[in-house]
Formats: C-alpha cells, sequence, structure tokens
C-alpha cells in the first residue's frame, strides 16, 4: 500500500474533529470521503483513530481519502460559516469566501 496515513496526522485529525463534532457529524464525513464503510465504536477521538488506522490497513491509497476529507472538511465549513453568519454581507474571516471578499 502507497500513500498511508502518517500517525502524527492520525492524532491531529482524531483530537481536533472529537473536540468539534459529534458521532453523527463524524461518520458522515468519514462516509462522504469514501472511508471504508465500518463503523468503529468508542469515543469520538477513538472513533477517528480507528477510520483512519483501518484505512491504513484496507485502502489502496489510504492518504487520498484524508485528502478528499480535509476537502469536504474545508468545504462544509466555508459553507455554514457565511450561511450562519449574522448578516449576508457579513462573512466569517476564516473563510475562502471572506478572504476573497476583501481583495
Amino acid at each position: 500500500m502507497n500513500g498511508l496515513i502518517p500517525v502524527p496526522l492520525i492524532a491531529t485529525i482524531a483530537e481536533v474533529f472529537s473536540k468539534h463534532y459529534s458521532h453523527t457529524e463524524i461518520d458522515s464525513r468519514f462516509f462522504a470521503a469514501g472511508f471504508p464503510p465500518t463503523v468503529p465504536t468508542g469515543n469520538k477521538q477513538q472513533k477517528c483513530y480507528a477510520w483512519l488506522l483501518h484505512a491504513n490497513q484496507h485502502s489502496p491509497n489510504p492518504l487520498s481519502l484524508v485528502a478528499v476529507f480535509a476537502t469536504i472538511h474545508a468545504l462544509t465549513t466555508s459553507f455554514f460559516a457565511v450561511a450562519m453568519s449574522p448578516s449576508r454581507n457579513a462573512a466569517i474571516p476564516c473563510s475562502p469566501i471572506a478572504l476573497d471578499a476583501k481583495r
């Protein structure tokens, strides 16, 4: 297998996602990215570790799955940041849309 997900990246993704997403949101993002469909058990951080380690063991190119996963995260985060802003013209500064608006 080529393109394994590095352990430090696994640890970082697991920590960040476990703090910001529910169990259902974590599962949905992994499903959408094309990770193997076996839903792991455990707390949110253990679940993220398990999804990523399982991909390292069973996917032909797990690092490409992380790229899709990161893209989905960025798109949904940017979309919801703007959609939830107080006014239509007030984009959240961390979103790519806000960066374009400031140019």
